[in-house]
């Protein structure tokens, strides 16, 4: 198992929880960063988004 701290070259990981305006722009701004990067939205097509972007 690695962990954060073992990890020199990586991002942290993150996960962004709801896909307003907010979520969205965070997750594209993570995943623009080079973050391992999670989404969850209550309605499945907010989230079709950011998964072609890689989340």
């Amino acid at each position: 198992m690695t962990t954060a701290s073992a990890r020199t070259d990586a991002q942290p990981a993150v996960t962004v929880i709801g896909l307003g305006e907010m979520g969205f722009t965070l997750a594209s701004a993570f995943l623009d960063g080079g973050h391992p990067t999670t989404v969850w939205n209550r309605t499945p097509e907010k989230g079709r988004g950011p998964g072609r972007k890689g989340s």
